[in-house]
């Protein structure tokens, strides 16, 4: 049995059903809805192929083309689908809910499972999730502070606290500095973080704070979607102060076991900045394995750097926190307090 439904729809009514994507293996890894599974009616070859006779010869030669190609394949399809889920329902999309997700969807459902065919498909999906991130406007708090004050970690303690936290840093795999990509995995498509970041926000409590780092437009080779940006841009910002030294050790303990030589080519790349003769010195005392010594350095351009953007800002609303000589527990009470009186009503 298919059953057609509205992106909508699967948001909201369906979401915790398997969602198959039957777009082409090279579609799927650019971008794809959170936790979809690859189950593709045509590889990327086949796909180009199909695409080349619709062009040239028509609709119904490429029909016949993609029937020739996927007839002998029908079997193993059914046991991927097999080995992907073990439920009987299952939802399917392509990239506008055409006849790849159409053909698959009548096949899973010869085969006994309930299919749900996804109205627009992909396409859809995605317009739905950012279309819906303009009704959490009024619900951001932002956490601010210099380098090392250790905001991703509270992000998470706030989201042990059943507090609503979108990860930015996360979601991007990158710290936003220039050493933010030491460590982590290759970042995402600019379009798999905005599917991703918006899918999170789609089922956020407007009428609860929603908290994020204090970032800027970028994060390593990602843009934060302008859909996001300009409603973060009047949000309060909860600005906190931790010891110089506590933001020094936090900093060593993240950085400090990668390769001297990860560490000089990072820093080089910041010579616009810092000066020749400062990345020079900052570069030696690497070399020297006194990475102390060079983070102190360090933090002095960042420190100054982020306070000129702070002054800049006539957006938002700094409110300064003093979290020094505080434990990790009354921060975030500190935090969860504050928020509260600062959200925007609304």
């Amino acid at each position: 049995m298919i059953q057609r439904i509205s992106a909508e729809e699967y948001l909201r009514t369906y979401k915790n059903i398997p969602l198959i994507d039957v777009r082409s293996p090279a579609e799927h890894e650019h971008a794809h809805h959170p936790g979809a599974i690859s189950i593709p009616l045509f590889s990327n070859e086949e796909r180009a192929l199909i695409g080349t006779l619709y062009k040239h010869q028509g609709k119904s030669a490429a029909i016949e083309a993609g029937i020739t190609i996927v007839s002998p394949h029908l079997q193993q399809f059914i046991d991927k689908l097999k080995e992907a889920t073990a439920q009987k329902n299952v939802a399917v999309y392509c990239w506008r809910g055409g006849m790849r997700s159409q053909s698959l969807a009548m096949l899973f459902a010869i085969a006994g499972y309930k299919t749900f065919q996804i109205i627009g498909g992909y396409k859809a999906l995605k317009k739905m999730l950012r279309e819906a991130v303009a009704e959490k406007k009024n619900a951001f708090i932002l956490l601010g502070g210099k380098t090392g004050s250790g905001k991703t970690d509270l992000l998470k303690e706030l989201q042990n606290n059943s507090e609503q936290v979108i990860n930015l840093e996360g979601i991007a795999r990158h710290k936003g500095s220039t050493y933010g990509g030491l460590g982590n995995r290759e970042q995402p498509s600019q379009e798999q973080f905005s599917v991703t970041l918006f899918h999170q926000l789609y089922y956020m409590d407007p009428k609860k704070v929603i908290w994020l780092e204090h970032e800027g437009s970028r994060l390593g080779d990602i843009q934060i979607p302008p859909e996001l940006s300009t409603l973060t841009s009047t949000a309060p910002v909860l600005y906190i102060t931790i010891p110089l030294q506590e933001r020094v050790t936090r900093i060593i303990n993240e950085y400090g076991s990668h390769t001297r030589q990860a560490l000089i080519a990072c820093t080089k790349k910041l010579e616009q900045q810092l000066g020749g003769k400062a990345t020079t010195d900052i570069c030696a005392l690497i070399e020297q394995q006194n990475i102390e010594a060079a983070v102190q350095a360090l933090l002095e351009h960042y420190d100054r750097t982020y306070t000129f953007s702070k002054q800049r800002n006539k957006t938002n609303q700094f409110i300064d926190l003093d979290l020094q000589n505080t434990s990790s527990e009354k921060r975030i009470r500190k935090l969860i307090d504050t928020a509260e009186q600062y959200k925007n009503p609304i």
